[in-house]
């Protein structure tokens, strides 16, 4: 079970075990028996003592504390950025990809963290398995920043092929990504891909339409 489903129901269930209320039925040794097949199997468990109770209770506990921050976190949504908001992308979570490389993101932008500079790494860390899928994913179009059109509100930029983009990150990314970076794109709805000498450095989602 990921720690993602992890419900107000099997932490109440993990506690009950860990504080005795569910625990091995008698406290002297028990002897049971069963029938395998012509062979009869006996086993004895041990006795269940205060002191174990107390220990098994202390240890649980303590497993309970750590886990529930990392719990809680996968379970708060990311806020990106609204389409035509000032300033920069507020980061708040850290991708570790498996080329060495850091990425940090504010749930709809994902740049390098060695051109996105930022002062300190979220503490967040997220898998970054599905990003480096986006990355590994064939694309249909490819623009430059140059090909992209304002649209009338400021909000927003659209693509010749019609996507739109959140106008925040376009900005942003014309500030920080190298010259010549390019903007790979599938289909309305799919992430978009930023290239700088044919090597990935940031992932976008577009605007809904």
């Amino acid at each position: 079970m990921r720690c993602d489903t992890l419900d107000g129901t099997w932490i109440e269930v993990i506690v009950r075990v860990w504080t005795g209320l569910v625990k091995p039925k008698g406290t002297e040794y028990e002897s049971r028996r069963a029938s395998t097949g012509g062979f009869t199997v006996v086993s004895r468990s041990r006795p269940y003592t205060s002191d174990m109770r107390h220990f098994t209770l202390a240890v649980g506990m303590a497993t309970l504390l750590i886990a529930l921050p990392a719990w809680a976190q996968t379970r708060t949504p990311m806020k990106p950025a609204a389409p035509g908001t000032s300033g920069d992308p507020v980061w708040q979570g850290t991708l570790r990809m498996s080329d060495g490389r850091t990425f940090v993101t504010d749930g709809g932008l994902a740049v390098d963290a060695a051109f996105a500079k930022p002062a300190a790494l979220p503490t967040r860390e997220l898998p970054a398995r599905i990003l480096e899928d986006y990355m590994k994913a064939s694309h249909k179009n490819e623009y430059g920043f140059e090909d992209l059109t304002l649209a009338a509100t400021g909000n927003t930029y659209t693509a010749p092929s019609g996507i739109a983009l959140n106008a925040t990150y376009i900005k942003y990314l014309r500030r920080v990504a190298p010259r010549g970076a390019r903007l790979r794109m599938t289909e309305p709805g799919k992430p978009i891909v930023v290239v700088a000498d044919a090597k990935p450095i940031a992932v976008l989602m577009p605007v809904k339409q």
